[in-house]
């Protein structure tokens, strides 16, 4: 008989719905709704210790929805929301000192077991959504897109836990352990109270079916996902109790148990929240019946379309009148521009000192085509033109005896104009510095990486370039570690350097290594790219 039943409800229900799908879906300018929600409606957290556990919850809500078309519409409204979540953990030990009745300090010391709290937090939430139903005469799916603003209400949380106290005397270095000014066993301590938290931002998406009822009333059911994106737990620095459990020397049996949301534990002599970045989030199911006014009109074909006669015309000849097609014009032949393939750069140099012109040694690398020979031509004014294959990268390597060097990566984009790059050399003179930071190491190592040896074989060029020059090789790290070790490593780096020059035939005699260390920063080591910067090679002539 039950099985009839079951059977018969079964066959009822999915003749209902197939007679509701049946339907032709016409779509309302103006939609008034109510709706409701259920599922994982949780505070989401960061737990340092213990266990934090999913509670359900839900949302009741009023809505108003203005549709552009019937397939895009903007809903809004308001509706109240609630939060839960469950915290829990085994045990959590503290001490801290603290003063009796008699006005004697003594060390507290406590023992959480079996610690329980549940919190919630209530909203008043305000959605703007972006909803979109394809081909809504069709198939009447939706899927809608937006955020929520959180007002809060009231947070409210409770607690309950087993306690075990001492109080260690250090005057008559005895810890007491029976029931005795609130020391000794204390089970299932309940606790409760309000916790205040900031309005939260969410990021929220319904993805559903929307059944029409009737010509006016529609239902909305699906599902439904909110995710804050802010953390709504307030900063209590000022205020935020110190412990879990607070003696109370007028009172010691009635102890304050406060929520985890303030307070913190000690670990490894650190102070830290027990948990923190507090988030609503919510996923359940979501059902919102509407009422709709004013639908669209379906457009009707017009009553002189050729191809369907007017009523009044039935019986009687018609006459279809067809137009002769138009003779199709002469194909219009396209002109096509040749699409350049060469970009001209031009190039030069100038004395840092006085900004004059002088001759320089060019060399022009292709990096993506390494077999392209480039040869730039001198244009009379003391620059020198460079013809480059349109979106290959370059490197440009400028130098002149007696001059530091310039090198340059240049992308050949497509312009309209010749581009112009310019490099400022200093004369090689006593003093004069160049600061290298490409040439770099391992960590905590003088060994040099191998995208270090390009620029170190330009120096070997440059000294040979320039022989009478003498160099001082000085190497510098940043303040991370400590002083003798940034010395010495920096004195290793600086022979590692000079060793490999030598190794390419510079001679030793004009080289000098030195390691400062940390101590000439050329930025603050305020921040990872400053530190970068101020760990480098520097060449310092001092002859």
């Amino acid at each position: 008989m039950m099985k009839k039943i079951i059977i018969t409800t079964v066959i009822s229900l999915l003749g209902i719905m197939s007679s509701l799908y049946a339907q032709q879906f016409e779509q309302h300018k103006h939609e008034f709704s109510i709706y409701g929600g259920a599922g994982a409606s949780t505070l989401t957290y960061k737990t340092n210790i213990g266990d934090r556990y999913i509670r359900m919850g839900g949302l009741f809500g009023l809505g108003y929805g203005y549709f552009f078309n019937p397939q895009w519409g903007l809903n809004t409204g308001v509706e109240f929301a609630s939060y839960n979540s469950r915290y829990q953990m085994k045990a959590l030990e503290d001490n801290y000192s603290a003063i009796d009745i008699d006005n004697n300090m003594f060390e507290f010391r406590s023992l959480a077991n079996h610690y329980k709290e549940r919190h919630s937090a209530n909203f008043i939430q305000i959605p703007l959504m972006v909803q979109f139903q394809p081909q809504p005469d069709i198939l009447n799916y939706f899927v809608a897109l937006g955020i929520k603003m959180g007002i809060p209400i009231k947070g409210k949380y409770k607690s309950s836990v087993d306690l075990f106290n001492a109080g260690y005397y250090e005057y008559e270095d005895y810890t007491y352990y029976d029931h005795f000014m609130g020391f000794g066993d204390y089970d299932d301590i309940k606790s409760n109270g309000t916790w205040d938290f900031k309005p939260s931002f969410l990021l929220s998406a319904e993805l559903g079916y929307k059944w029409k009822l009737n010509n006016q009333m529609s239902l909305y059911t699906g599902l439904y996902y909110d995710l804050s994106l802010n953390t709504i737990n307030k900063d209590k620095s000022g205020d935020r109790p110190t412990n879990l459990v607070a003696y109370n020397s007028e009172n010691p049996t009635n102890y304050a148990v406060n929520s985890v949301i303030y307070s913190p534990y000690t670990q490894n002599d650190i102070g830290q929240p027990i948990i923190e970045k507090i988030r609503p989030t919510a996923m359940g199911i979501k059902v919102k019946l509407t009422l709709g006014k004013d639908p669209f009109q379906k457009k009707l074909p017009p009553d002189d379309v050729p191809c369907f006669p007017k009523p009044s015309d039935v019986g009687k000849e018609v006459v279809i009148e067809v137009e002769p097609e138009p003779e199709p014009e002469p194909p219009v032949e396209e002109v096509i521009e040749p699409i350049p393939t060469q970009k001209f750069v031009l190039i030069y140099a100038v004395d840092k000192e006085d900004n004059t012109l002088f001759p320089i040694d060019l060399n022009v690398k292709n990096l993506v085509q390494v077999n392209e020979i480039i040869r730039p031509t001198e244009d009379g004014k003391g620059g020198y033109l460079a013809e480059l294959t349109l979106n290959d990268s370059y490197e440009i390597d400028i130098s002149k005896v007696g001059y530091t060097y310039s090198v340059t990566q240049f992308l050949a984009q497509p312009t309209d104009e010749i581009e112009i790059i310019r490099a400022l050399l200093e004369e090689l003179t006593t003093d004069t510095k160049m600061v290298f930071d490409n040439i770099s190491f391992d960590t905590n190592s003088a060994q040099l990486h191998e995208d270090s040896y390009e620029e170190l074989s330009r120096i070997v060029r440059l000294m040979k370039d320039n022989p009478a020059l003498r160099l001082e090789i000085s190497a510098h790290t940043d303040d991370v570690g400590a002083d003798d070790f940034n010395l010495r490593l920096s004195e290793r780096r600086a022979k590692s350097v000079t060793d490999y020059l030598i190794s390419q035939g510079v001679p030793a005699a004009s080289l000098t290594p030195k390691g400062y260390g940390k101590t000439q920063p050329i930025v603050p080591n305020t921040s990872a790219e400053n530190r970068a910067k101020n760990r480098r090679v520097e060449l310092k002539i001092i002859e």
